[in-house]
């Protein structure tokens, strides 16, 4: 699966335009709040990636999950995205 990932300055409006990141499920597309600190760049990515990751996986953010989902997601989802996307893996090992 492949998203479209773009950056917008922050907004001076109140509500989710503040968020870190909005997805677009059905239009493929992640917009993420540009920060001057790369690390909150790369945290925002991280999230919305991930969400994304699990949304394509059938995860909806209505979903109750219990403790042993949470394990699950570490072994199996985490490296599920990495594998998937190692322009990923790579862009976070380069520091961005």
């Amino acid at each position: 699966m492949t998203y479209i990932v773009a950056y917008h300055l922050p907004p001076h409006e109140r509500g989710d335009s503040r968020s870190k990141g909005v997805i677009d499920y059905e239009r493929k597309t992640i917009f993420l709040r540009w920060s001057n600190d790369r690390f909150k760049n790369v945290e925002a990515l991280e999230h919305e990636v991930i969400q994304a990751a699990l949304w394509e996986r059938g995860f909806r953010d209505s979903d109750k999950w219990a403790v042993q989902d949470w394990l699950g997601f570490s072994d199996e989802v985490l490296p599920l995205l990495f594998h998937d996307n190692p322009e990923f893996g790579e862009y976070l090992a380069a520091g961005y």
